[in-house]
């Protein structure tokens, strides 16, 4: 009994810590084992266990997992977590931020799908424009692989989502939405040609520009 209730003490304590508190101490285990492999006979397991049992998905699915795996994108050094499960030969990739049992508010399911829909054309300017890239505010490259965001320069993201649904023929909005496994939510069949019209209007008057994460969550501030 007094073990339960230590471990119940316990969890109330990491409940109360902040989100960005919980996020910087899973980004340090993830950091401290990139490139490995960790199995269930590693003693770090539980700990890469804890993150996936703050995720509601996979509380059913936990002694299915044989390993976990840490690597890095080719594209912007992001860590990526990975896990191997139970009769499946491939690594699935799973989202490590969502480790912390203090839940972010979900973001609106229209803005979700919208920024879903746009996901590729996100992606190919990365590709294209990642060769010299450097913050566009204070140029700084020195942590370059590790911290840069693409940003919506002029207008912003809200703004551009804003003036879309302002133009009549947009004006039979989606009120209904799949869930996506990275974004959140998308764009049902039966709004298609909806999709279609916001993915041309972005692509049409978007401009992107990169930028370092001190320099974006400080815009972030401003914008609010």
């Amino acid at each position: 009994m007094e073990t339960i209730k230590m471990e119940t003490i316990k969890m109330e304590t990491i409940k109360m810590e902040t989100i960005k508190s919980q996020e910087e101490k899973i980004r340090s285990l993830l950091q401290q084992n990139i490139h490995r492999i960790i199995n269930r006979e590693n003693e770090i397991f539980v700990d890469f266990l804890e993150i996936m049992m703050a995720q509601d998905q996979w509380l059913d699915k936990l002694n299915t997992i044989q390993s976990f795996k840490v690597t890095r994108s080719k594209l912007n050094k992001a860590i990526i977590l990975q896990v191997k499960v139970d009769n499946f030969s491939n690594w699935l990739t799973v989202s490590w931020r969502k480790g912390s049992f203090k839940k972010r508010k979900e973001e609106n399911p229209l803005q979700s799908s919208f920024r879903q829909a746009i996901y590729r054309q996100i992606f190919m300017w990365k590709k294209i424009n990642f060769i010299n890239a450097e913050c566009s505010e204070c140029k700084d490259t020195h942590h370059l692989h590790m911290k840069l965001h693409t940003d919506h320069k002029n207008p912003s993201f809200i703004k551009l989502t804003k003036d879309f649904l302002e133009k009549p023929i947009n004006n039979n909005v989606p009120i209904n939405f799949d869930f996506h496994y990275r974004c959140g939510r998308k764009f049902k069949k039966d709004d298609y040609l909806f999709k279609k019209r916001w993915q041309n209007y972005h692509q049409q008057n978007a401009t992107l520009q990169w930028l370092c994460r001190k320099c974006n969550l400080s815009k972030k501030k401003i914008d609010e």
